[in-house]
């Protein structure tokens, strides 16, 4: 699929807890390995993450973009976001973004 849709072609995930908040987690996954300011998020893409710690914590959410231009995700807690790509969101228990960022690698 990843050849036919580049946007669902994952190239990595990061995960990490911040320092200085230990509630807050933070995923970073990047999608399109050639993404430029004219390439569009797939509609017909579930980006779906699948989060187990040690202690038997388990999280999970999806996200996915509506014609191109909103992002929407929803957690398994009942956490939820939706808003348009290239803004900060910020909902109820999740914050997210979608959209083109620099990759200083």
């Amino acid at each position: 699929m990843a050849q036919s849709d580049p946007s669902a072609d994952f190239n990595d995930i990061n995960a990490f807890v911040i320092p200085n908040d230990p509630d807050e987690f933070i995923v970073a996954a990047t999608v399109h390995p050639r993404a430029t300011a004219g390439t569009r998020f797939s509609d017909a893409v579930s980006y779906q993450f699948y989060i187990d710690n040690a202690a038997g914590g388990q999280f999970v959410f999806s996200c996915v973009v509506e014609a191109g231009i909103r992002l929407s995700c929803s957690g398994s807690n009942g956490s939820q976001v939706s808003g348009p790509i290239e803004s900060v969101l910020s909902g109820t228990g999740l914050r997210a973004y979608a959209g083109l960022r620099e990759d200083p690698f």
